[in-house]
């Protein structure tokens, strides 16, 4: 006879089983907080085979757990509703943190009469932040990490190279687990920017793209006619004459980015990491998009300025977390309109100045109208000097052309 625990337990396993793993991206769970160990072994197994992109089935566990091939074989026996998951996922959690608080008020009984106040306060900290799965800081000196430090030094940092040559110059292309600012006023340009980006990347791998304003729909049409050198109003509106149709469906098995766009407009740090998580499954991940922040929701009633700040927080995380760079576009205040060379500054940034601490480099657009000159301002760079890099603005074809490329000076 099952309790009510173990049948939380099994379901959660069962549902894994079910979905391939990839409900394992829809909560925090590990084997130790299982109250059976060969569960939990099999609970921790699942989430490293997920992890290595691979699907969870009974032949990736048995093959993995042989000795436990019986237990597995059990999780099969019950019908399991994958929608609860996260609900039975939380029963688990629960009884492993009552079983927790009754091992802790055990142990504090237990504890030498002669420690002091303060060792003991240090000890029930410390198996507090256990509980509440707070990772404790590894105290290491420099010495220590002497090691790790020249390994990191002589081994060759991953740069992607962007879809500028001019660009790359500079900042020396994408480096991975950075995060990458690239702010502007309404219709300068980001979305443009920020689609090149990502089209450039996916032709490696595989790209998550987070468009909070544009349906997906719009934002391929663009896609399209940048690669197919058409006109995006003529080719949105059905307008294009035999030849540009032509060329349009000529490029098509050229066009090999992959690219996947999530238009969902009220997301927060979580779900983008989320979306990531499922796009990485599909290939090498190469970057993640988020147009713009400004536009990002979470819940709570702080201040937007706290909000953005957190949300610019997260996204850095996220980089290094998954070891990719991470492109967040950004909206500027009008400070920039009142000057006389047009042209936006770190100060710009709307609603947080914690954005310019967070990113490893900001760049900042702006155009002169006259001319279709459109100018990437690279106002901060972490790993290098900052620098001015001129481009030409081809809104016609939705991109933006190298402009040392195009007059053939590169």
């Amino acid at each position: 006879m099952f309790d009510g625990l173990e049948v939380a337990e099994l379901d959660v396993l069962g549902a894994v089983l079910e979905t391939g793993g990839r409900c394992l991206d829809d909560f925090d769970l590990i084997g130790d907080q299982f109250s059976k160990i060969e569960l939990g072994r099999i609970f921790d197994k699942a989430r490293e085979i997920h992890n290595h992109g691979r699907t969870v089935d009974l032949a990736t566990l048995v093959d993995a757990l042989p000795a436990d091939f019986q237990t597995i074989y059990r999780l099969t026996d019950n019908k399991v509703f994958a929608g609860n998951v996260v609900h039975n996922a939380g029963i688990v959690t629960k009884h492993a943190v009552r079983r927790d608080l009754s091992a802790l008020a055990d142990g504090l009984k237990a504890l030498d009469q002669n420690l002091d106040a303060a060792q003991m306060i240090e000890y029930g900290r410390a198996a507090l932040d256990r509980i509440g799965g707070v990772q404790k800081a590894k105290v290491l000196s420099m010495p220590d990490l002497w090691g790790a430090a020249v390994e990191l030094i002589t081994t060759e940092t991953v740069y992607s190279p962007s879809p500028w040559p001019s660009l790359d110059e500079a900042i020396g292309g994408f480096r991975s687990g950075a995060l990458y600012v690239i702010g502007a006023r309404p219709g300068m340009g980001k979305t443009i920017v920020g689609l090149q980006i990502a089209i450039a990347l996916g032709q490696g791998g595989v790209v998550a793209y987070n468009s909070l304003e544009m349906p997906k729909e719009e934002l391929t049409v663009r896609g399209i006619a940048s690669h197919a050198n058409v006109n995006v109003s003529k080719l949105a509106k059905n307008r294009l004459d035999p030849d540009e149709w032509a060329r349009v469906n000529a490029s098509r098995p050229e066009f090999v980015s992959e690219v996947f766009i999530d238009d969902r407009s009220s997301v927060g740090p979580s779900q983008v990491r989320q979306f990531a998580r499922s796009v990485a499954r599909k290939g090498d991940l190469k970057g993640i998009v988020v147009d713009y922040m400004q536009l990002m929701t979470s819940p709570g009633k702080e201040s937007r300025q706290e909000k953005v700040s957190e949300f610019s927080r997260q996204l850095k995380i996220l980089a290094k977390d998954l070891k990719v760079p991470v492109f967040a576009l950004s909206q500027l205040n009008r400070e920039s309109e009142s000057r006389s060379d047009k042209r936006p500054q770190l100060s710009d940034l709307r609603e947080s100045g914690s954005i310019e601490q967070d990113a490893d480099v900001v760049i900042l657009l702006s155009r002169d109208e006259e001319n279709n000159d459109l100018w990437m301002d690279v106002a901060k760079n972490r790993h290098g000097a900052t620098a001015l890099v001129k481009m030409q603005w081809k809104g016609e074809f939705s991109k933006v052309v190298d402009y040392r490329v195009l007059h053939g000076f590169a």
